[in-house]
């Protein structure tokens, strides 16, 4: 009977934590060091406009962001500061709009740990720069966050329905694709 309860006890505690996870889990400066490299990614809320009014978002909270790649103290990669906070459905590209990072916290669906996002790749350009599908951020502590870009999957998405989806090639990405990192900054 005490087995049974414990068990019980955890899995609630377990539901709580996820069923109280919204966009503030993600916001801030997050970054990954690893010998010479440092990869860093800034979060922040966001908003969706449609011919110029807000477009609402039913149970949705949008996460935009930026990104920066240093290697051996050199910035390859710099787009983590000026990160729009509005995102315009007229122009598809996040790039343009300076956001290079789209996920969106759905609130609706308690106990989904992590968001997906696309992400725009500046250096790679996916799918002629409009971005691509594919990448998860999942929180796995107080202070980390494991950032994940899986390419077959981003391709999958893009592609599903279209008849020349065999065609799609991967071609890597300017960042790391598998990271655990740490906030830096609120």
């Amino acid at each position: 009977m005490k087995r049974i309860l414990f068990i019980l006890l955890v899995a609630m505690y377990s539901f709580a934590v996820y069923a109280q996870q919204t966009a503030k889990d993600y916001i801030g400066t997050w970054k990954y060091e690893k010998e010479d490299t440092v990869f860093t990614i800034r979060l922040i809320k966001g908003e969706a406009f449609y011919k110029g009014k807000p477009k609402a978002e039913i149970d949705e909270e949008l996460i935009f962001g930026g990104y920066s790649l240093s290697v051996k103290n050199k910035m390859v990669e710099n787009y983590i500061t000026d990160i729009n906070t509005k995102w315009v459905y007229e122009n598809i590209n996040g790039g343009e709009q300076h956001i290079y990072i789209y996920g969106a916290c759905n609130t609706r669906y308690k106990g989904k740990k992590g968001i997906g996002f696309k992400f725009y790749d500046q250096r790679m350009k996916h799918f002629n720069g409009e971005g691509i599908w594919g990448g998860t951020l999942e929180p796995i502590g107080p202070n980390k966050l494991h950032w994940t870009l899986n390419e077959k999957e981003g391709i999958w998405w893009e592609t599903e329905g279209l008849e020349d989806w065999v065609e799609v090639k991967p071609i890597g990405f300017s960042v790391p694709t598998d990271v655990i990192m740490t906030k830096v900054d609120e």
